[in-house]
């Protein structure tokens, strides 16, 4: 036991090292790649021959070695150019274009407002000035051209946000995501205790410090590594959670394990996941229908999260460890990709073999992001959607699933909307034995959600809710279970 705990605690601090060289090896290339222009913004940071602007001095580190990347088919290693492009210059500085970063450049009217942060000073047309009191004599009117500083775009909004739009729902293809996985990932398990003495349950989960690794890396302009990656947990329109694993996921698995396993995954069934982020719930019914008999029934996977990038980064790499944990020891390649501990490889064979298992089992899994609208309902039940009416001789079984999704009231009213016109839709199109299993937090401090809300509005549409479980230790959180009512 001893020896396992120094082992990580050993790995832990390899991983903190990495990112310190990461980060320096890409200030380094800044400071001596650059000379002080109009606009330009100046580090924090002191050199050997402590002058402030850093323009003189010299950081010297041993060189590090990036890891392999694959992108659209293509391999390519990273540099600390492309490192510092999706890192520092989003941060305040214009895109270099072509060019890593050529020197010099002018300031461009796009240029964001600086974080004082991670800038000392910025140059005006009056000298150097602190980047607090520039911004100051911005908002006072001083030195503030508007032509040059233009509105900016209204940001696409997760919920209805007056005067927000939404982001567009869209479907995207698992070949394509398959085509953007990087050649690794690394990995940690969650033990679940499961209720009734049901013994441990281990879900894996794609480290987080392993997305920043690929965000920083990556020079996709839908890569935005601040989102969901700072001292934020939700930044409503931007980023909606999902890089994170929260408490009432877990309370979900509990609850799916106590009522919904094995007994559901003996017929065709169909698993929707709304704000799935890292699909700790799917995950667990992914893992059940695995260990089902293979080929006697069909099983259907929607992953649906706000953000694109989180189905890319977090929830595909999640199912795809998922499989390959479970036939680790029946799979000679699996074994080969699991060669360094906590990393999984995932080589053209390891792919390949993930589309083919969903492909010779029965199992289909889509992914859909944007919004929660009536236009998100209808792209779910489009020809091409996930859920086009199937024909199939028996009805499906329809699981629902949602956890920490209603924890403000714009949330709690999208979600309960999509939710019922999903139960609706699910009754009218295929029949199916359709329920939803919602869990969350009894009350949002700050923000307004609560578990009671939803139960109030969703029983006022004729909708039948049964409370399956409460947690009273810590924070207080529920599950329900809703069914749409019989007809008279």
């Amino acid at each position: 036991m001893d020896e396992c705990i120094m082992a990580k605690r050993r790995r832990a601090r390899r991983r903190v090292v990495l990112l310190a060289r990461l980060v320096s090896c890409a200030l380094e290339d800044f400071l001596r790649s650059r000379s002080p222009t109009e606009g330009q913004l100046v580090p924090k940071m002191r050199c050997r021959n402590n002058e402030q602007l850093g323009m003189q001095g010299e950081i010297r580190l041993p060189p590090v070695k990036l890891r392999l990347m694959r992108n659209n088919g293509r391999d390519r290693r990273t540099d600390r150019q492309t490192l510092l492009s999706s890192f520092l210059v989003r941060q305040g500085n214009p895109d270099p274009g072509p060019a890593m970063f050529p020197a010099p450049h002018q300031a461009s009217s796009k240029v964001a407002e600086p974080d004082s942060r991670l800038f000392s000073k910025i140059r005006t047309d009056q000298g150097w000035k602190s980047t607090k009191q520039a911004l100051r004599e911005k908002k006072d009117g001083k030195e503030f051209d508007a032509s040059t500083h233009p509105e900016p775009a209204l940001k696409a909004s997760a919920f209805p946000v007056p005067g927000k739009p939404q982001l567009p729902p869209a479907k995207h293809d698992l070949g394509a995501m398959l085509s953007c996985m990087p050649s690794k990932i690394a990995y940690s398990t969650l033990n679940v205790v499961l209720d009734d003495d049901g013994g441990t349950m281990s879900l894996p989960r794609r480290e987080l410090w392993d997305v920043r690794l690929q965000l920083m890396a990556e020079e996709a302009d839908e890569a935005h590594p601040g989102e969901g990656l700072g001292e934020h947990d939700v930044k409503t329109g931007v980023y909606e959670g999902g890089f994170k694993s929260w408490e009432s996921s877990v309370d979900l698995v509990k609850v799916l394990h106590a009522h919904g396993r094995p007994a559901p995954l003996n017929q065709d069934t169909r698993i929707i996941e709304l704000g799935c982020g890292t699909a700790l719930p799917s995950l667990a019914m992914f893992q059940w229908a695995m260990a089902s008999q293979p080929g006697q029934q069909q099983c259907s996977f929607v992953l649906a999260d706000y953000n694109p990038s989180v189905l890319q980064l977090v929830t595909l790499p999640n199912f795809i460890l998922t499989w390959a944990l479970h036939h680790k020891q029946s799979l000679v390649e699996l074994q080969d990709a699991f060669s360094l501990e906590d990393e999984l490889e995932l080589t053209p064979v390891v792919l390949e073999g993930f589309e083919t298992y969903l492909r010779t089992h029965g199992m289909t899994l889509s992914f859909l992001s944007g919004g929660w609208s009536a236009e998100f309902v209808q792209l779910l039940y489009s020809d091409t959607g996930p859920l086009a009416t199937p024909s199939l001789d028996v009805a499906p079984v329809s699981f629902l699933l949602g956890a920490e999704t209603i924890y403000s009231p714009f949330a709690l009213e999208a979600f309960t909307e999509t939710v019922l016109a999903i139960l609706e839709r699910e009754k009218a199109t295929s029949g199916s034995h359709a329920s939803a299993w919602v869990a969350a937090k009894c009350l949002y401090f700050g923000v307004g959600g609560s578990l009671d809300d939803f139960v109030d509005k969703i029983e006022q549409r004729n909708t039948i809710v049964t409370r399956v479980r409460e947690e009273t230790v810590g924070v207080r959180r529920g599950v329900v279970r809703c069914a749409l009512a019989p007809a008279e």
